[in-house]
């Protein structure tokens, strides 16, 4: 975006213009989790030809008990993809199978778009050491106030 562009706008189009990237960011960020989840099933281990091979890739637990298994250097290769470390990759992997296996009505808030993706995966990072039982509870004790009304 062109600074000097910007400064013939005034004030009320700069707050629009703001308004309207945070929005696209918002929009961008559920969809990258969406599509890190969506990678996370294409690589189930299950879905791969190559799984009886020696040195072949193990089936690795990147989210939380009770969610899926996935192809150990899956995250490897969606993290150098979208200009993320490994490690990053495999955390947003994480949170979007924990979301959508561990913290179905937070997911689905996210899905409506009523609940940032960031608020949820630090939800879903901090219940990761949870068992599905524990995680559930928490699901429904914290989607309904997920939205950031409360800090």
């Amino acid at each position: 975006m062109d600074t000097d562009a910007l400064a013939d706008l005034s004030e009320d189009e700069l707050l629009d213009l703001a308004g309207e990237r945070a929005e696209e960011a918002r929009r961008a960020e559920t969809d990258l989790l969406h599509l890190a989840y969506q990678w996370a099933v294409v690589n189930h281990p299950d879905r791969r030809r190559e799984k009886q091979i020696p040195g072949a890739e193990r089936a690795t637990s990147y989210g939380g008990v009770g969610s899926p298994e996935v192809a150990e250097f899956a995250a490897a290769s969606l993290g150098a993809r979208i200009g993320r470390t490994t490690w990053a990759a495999r955390a947003l992997m994480a949170d979007a199978l924990d979301l959508h296996h561990r913290l179905p009505l937070l997911w689905s808030r996210v899905q409506a778009g009523e609940v940032r993706a960031s608020y949820a995966r630090h939800v879903a990072t901090k219940t990761r050491d949870l068992t599905p039982a524990e995680a559930i509870c928490v699901d429904g004790r914290v989607a309904e106030s997920a939205d950031g009304r409360l800090p």
